[in-house]
């Protein structure tokens, strides 16, 4: 089976990686898989549709768009295997501050609400960490 083709019950991989799937690097196909299914169990576990925004960025897209140098949304491995993405999100059925709080509770990571873009940033990599900007 081609990965590209690849889905769970509520989410593509077009959908999590949110960029066309042949610009996608074919050697981050095990993170886009596994961001594919982190954010059904996310979904799974609050019960409401949840749309995601911003997933893969090709470094050169990073820089251009002012990301951060180290930004989970530049995809890759760790030099001992562990996964490293980051996935924007929101909900429709869910107010965005509830959202976040509760994506706070559930994931071991980097969880930001960005309140003047309206999602909340979720990345199960990184420092335990929270915080909301304007």
């Amino acid at each position: 089976m081609n990965w590209q083709n690849l889905r769970t019950r509520n989410f593509t991989i077009q959908e999590v990686i949110h960029s066309p799937v042949d610009l996608f690097p074919e050697r981050l196909a095990p993170v886009a898989i596994a961001a594919m299914h982190y954010m059904q169990a996310c979904r799974d576990y609050l019960g409401v549709p949840l749309v995601i925004t911003s997933g893969y960025r090709s470094p050169a897209y990073n820089e251009e768009i002012g990301g951060s140098e180290n930004s989970y949304h530049v995809w890759r491995f760790t030099e001992d295997g562990h996964l490293i993405f980051a996935v924007d999100c929101y909900s429709s059925k869910l107010e965005i501050q509830l959202l976040y709080e509760d994506l706070k509770k559930l994931v071991v990571g980097e969880v930001y609400w960005h309140k003047g873009r309206g999602f909340v940033h979720v990345s199960p990599y990184g420092k335990d960490e929270s915080w909301i900007q304007s």
